[in-house]
């Protein structure tokens, strides 16, 4: 019984010594990444004040928060993580056409059909997506020449009213 003791007492001292030499490699591995943090805070934050300054349209408030919520993502839930980054292209896409059309895409019929795309079981063909495309060339290219001014896809919703309908039929996608 004191052979079974003294056993379990060494083992005991030896995982208490290994766990404390793994705290203190884990606390200095911690002070590293911090200061790793820290220094690249400040670079960042140096970088973008920097470039805030030149461009008054954006506000420093609002890039931090926009900041905050990109570093918050969960990086463990992958489809989180690539759903961000869709999401921030769809974004600059949205905002590219806002700007050269004049006026924002309906954000509530991209997310709709892009949701029915999303969970739809039939996947559309190359050949289709590459149809779409060329009518979405074709519908950008008659609104500038009827214009002479870009105009945008769809006017935003205003007042509960709803948005005008593109012209592309959603159930024959043409």
């Amino acid at each position: 019984m004191k052979k079974i003791f003294s056993i379990i007492l060494a083992a005991g001292m030896i995982m208490s010594i290994a766990s404390c030499n793994k705290k203190a490699e884990t606390q200095q591995s911690s002070k590293e990444i911090d200061s790793i943090s820290m220094i690249l805070g400040k670079l960042y934050g140096t970088q973008i004040a920097q470039q805030l300054k030149q461009d008054s349209s954006a506000k420093a408030s609002e890039v931090l928060k926009g900041i905050k919520t990109a570093t918050s993502i969960d990086t463990t839930k992958h489809g989180k993580v690539a759903g961000f980054g869709i999401g921030l292209q769809v974004m600059q896409m949205m905002q590219s056409i806002g700007m050269q059309y004049g006026s924002s895409m309906n954000q509530k019929m991209f997310i709709k059909n892009f949701t029915d795309a999303l969970k739809s079981d039939s996947a559309m063909s190359e050949n289709d997506m590459m149809k779409m495309q060329s009518r979405i060339s074709i519908i950008l290219d008659r609104v500038k020449e009827k214009n002479g001014k870009a105009m945008p896809l769809s006017k935003p919703q205003q007042n509960g009213a709803p948005a005008q309908k593109p012209e592309i039929d959603s159930t024959t996608n043409k």
